[in-house]
């Protein structure tokens, strides 16, 4: 499965927030529109701990392990795509 996230880091509270109908250019996708579901992180963007922050949040929300969740595009940006396998 494959989600489209936006994130918000250095945020005051952690989770998901919303479904968000977002550009698809913004996630590298050649559709006009994309839903992408948002979260807000505690973790600053620095040394993937944003990253692996949102990695144990969607664990948690999907219920699955952490090794199932991998950033497949956008490590280094607010727009991700995420795979839950």
């Amino acid at each position: 499965m494959l989600l489209h996230i936006y994130v918000q880091p250095s945020a005051a509270q952690a989770g998901f927030i919303a479904e968000l109908e977002l550009p698809g250019d913004k996630f590298g996708t050649r559709t006009e529109e994309v839903t992408a579901r948002k979260y807000k992180l505690k973790s600053a963007p620095e040394d993937g701990k944003a990253n692996q922050e949102l990695i144990e949040l969607i664990a948690s929300d999907y219920k699955v392990s952490k090794s199932q969740v991998k950033i497949k595009k956008g490590l280094g940006s607010r727009y991700k795509i995420v795979e839950i396998s």
